[in-house]
């Protein structure tokens, strides 16, 4: 009984000593490089690295009747210094009347019909003349693939039996 209390209490101390050490060498390390390494080991620049990485989500900048407005958020986002700007894009203003219909009729009495890509070309120019790099999610699917659509054989049958545009069938 007393060589095992014996043997347990030298690993212990050994135990606590071998914590010590590790402590000892990593704030030792800190203190030093302050957790930089000296020299990288990479020799050439990874792509794309040479700006800053600062992005801004510009929400709902589709629904901005302004080009100045427009202009004006992307000038914004480059005098912060951003590099990119995320924005949405909602599948539901550009086929807005059917499949394969881009056009938008929603307001022919007071502007006409007019290409519904033209607004996020507009969107798209301002942002590359402030030199702005854009990330655009497509989301929301337009109403010809919603679930109450998709009775219709004209809609649903690119889908198949098993699959919709939202997931499997329960």
């Amino acid at each position: 009984m007393r060589t095992a209390l014996i043997r347990f209490s030298w690993l212990a101390l050994l135990n606590a000593l071998l914590i010590a050490a590790l402590g000892v060498a990593v704030w030792l390390d800190n203190a030093s490089l302050r957790g930089v390494a000296e020299r990288s080991p990479i020799t050439t620049p990874f792509p794309y690295s040479d700006g800053p990485a600062l992005g801004v989500n510009v929400f709902n900048l589709h629904l901005e009747p302004d080009p100045a407005a427009i202009d004006r958020t992307f000038a914004l986002a480059r005098d912060l210094g951003a590099r990119y700007a995320r924005m949405q894009v909602p599948w539901d203003d550009i086929e807005i009347h059917g499949r394969g219909d881009f056009t938008d009729r929603r307001n022919a009495a007071t502007i006409g019909v007019v290409s519904s890509w033209a607004k996020y070309d507009r969107i798209v120019a301002s942002a590359v003349a402030h030199g702005i790099e854009l990330i655009m999610r497509v989301d929301r699917p337009a109403a010809m693939g919603l679930r109450s659509r998709l009775h219709d054989p004209g809609v649903s049958g690119g889908f198949g039996n098993r699959w919709q545009l939202d997931g499997p069938t329960r």
